[in-house]
């Protein structure tokens, strides 16, 4: 039985873009491997298994729109498995720290702290392009403001009266409870981190569970790509209610980013600059600027099928971005609300990409990688020439 794979570059050029297929049952738990038909080389590729169904993964190389790549798709009996440099998952009891080869690019810190969060992270010319305060006080030039804004996090600052955004207020402070890791994956393609939270408050006991899911691909290293995915189950009857502190994915910047400092601003619809891209809604949203003498930045991408897509923007001149999607009233002066109530056992499910790059949003391509993600390419499965 012969299988092959045909992807369908589409309307947009395709380089490094991760794709997925669903194998089919004869090939469930079999070792296999992909051979581009073009060149004869074999590709990076590496499964994972999503409840009864597995998944194949890889990266395509170079793409362009209108084009057609074809693999086959072999079983490692019959074919040498390519062997690949990928991404490794590492936990030392505090953090899960994420290595590209040999390369750290980020960690997930889980313990000591409120919130879970991502520090350093490490950008495509060694450097971290966020915010060492408060995990470090001691880099110069640096802003000491919002101590709660912790690299790259998830948070929001009231639910159903709970703040679980800050680290100080009048409000009763919330926090997100580690409880297991439910994945670590290292791999060729990718690493992947899933992990499961329990979202609670002072005299609200359990509040919300969550599932969080981290993956980084295994990228050229001119720049980092990750998923960032957070599922959230309702323990009892809960309100997100309307406020712009918080961010389902947040970011504070490097302090020599901020706008501020001579850094840049800019959304989907070329909005610059917090007066033009506070609370406008956008599918995606990039913060650029100097760390160390290069010029890089940070985009953060909103799915199509995410609560409230396109998401409106939280992101100051001062460093932070994040996007929330509950904050309506603000935004809006008024003409809007934001409100968001959940049952128990209402679901919300939010999938968003890190794009870590050099140079400004147009030099780091953030437009065809937001295609990528919106617009993934079109993947068939072929059995002795037909469709599957």
């Amino acid at each position: 039985m012969e299988y092959k794979i045909r992807v369908h570059g589409g309307f947009h050029r395709r380089q490094g873009t991760p794709v997925r297929l669903a194998l089919p049952e004869d090939l469930a738990g079999k070792k296999v491997t992909l051979k581009d038909e073009r060149t004869g080389l074999h590709v990076c590729s590496q499964i994972l298994s999503q409840g009864d169904q597995q998944y194949l993964y890889w990266l395509l190389d170079d793409v362009l729109p209108g084009e057609v790549r074809t693999y086959a798709l072999l079983t490692c009996e019959t074919e040498p498995c390519a062997t690949c440099t990928g991404v490794t998952l590492e936990d030392n009891g505090e953090a899960v720290r994420f290595l590209a080869g040999e390369e750290l690019v980020t960690a997930y810190n889980y313990k000591d702290y409120r919130r879970p969060y991502l520090y350093p992270l490490i950008g495509p010319f060694g450097h971290g392009v966020t915010r060492d305060f408060p995990m470090k006080d001691d880099t110069p030039d640096e802003s000491h403001d919002h101590p709660h804004h912790r690299s790259v996090f998830t948070a929001f600052g009231d639910i159903s009266g709970i703040n679980n955004w800050a680290d100080v207020g009048q409000m009763p402070l919330g926090a997100m409870e580690h409880q297991e890791f439910t994945a670590l994956e290292s791999g060729p393609v990718l690493g992947r981190l899933e992990v499961r939270n329990v979202w609670t408050g002072p005299g609200e006991g359990a509040m919300l569970d969550e599932v969080r899911e981290i993956v980084l691909f295994a990228t050229a290293p001119s720049y980092r790509l990750f998923e960032y995915r957070v599922s959230l189950t309702a323990r009892k009857d809960v309100v997100f209610n309307d406020t712009k502190e918080g961010g389902i994915l947040s970011v504070r910047v490097a302090s020599s980013m901020d706008a501020r400092r001579g850094g840049r601003i800019e959304n989907a619809q070329g909005g610059v600059n917090e007066a033009e891209t506070w609370g406008k809604p956008s599918p995606w949203c990039d913060y650029s600027g100097i760390v160390a003498g290069h010029e890089v930045g940070i985009a953060l991408m909103d799915h199509p099928e995410n609560f409230r897509h396109p998401t409106p923007w939280h992101v100051r001149n001062y460093g932070l971005m994040t996007a929330n999607c509950f904050g309506l009233s603000e935004f809006t002066k008024g003409k809007l609300n934001g409100t968001h109530k959940m049952a128990a056992g209402d679901k919300l499910n939010f999938t968003y990409r890190i794009l870590v790059h050099a140079g400004d949003a147009k030099a780091g391509e953030v437009s065809r990688h937001y295609a990528d993600f919106a617009y993934a390419p079109q993947v068939e499965l072929l059995r002795d020439g037909k469709r599957v």
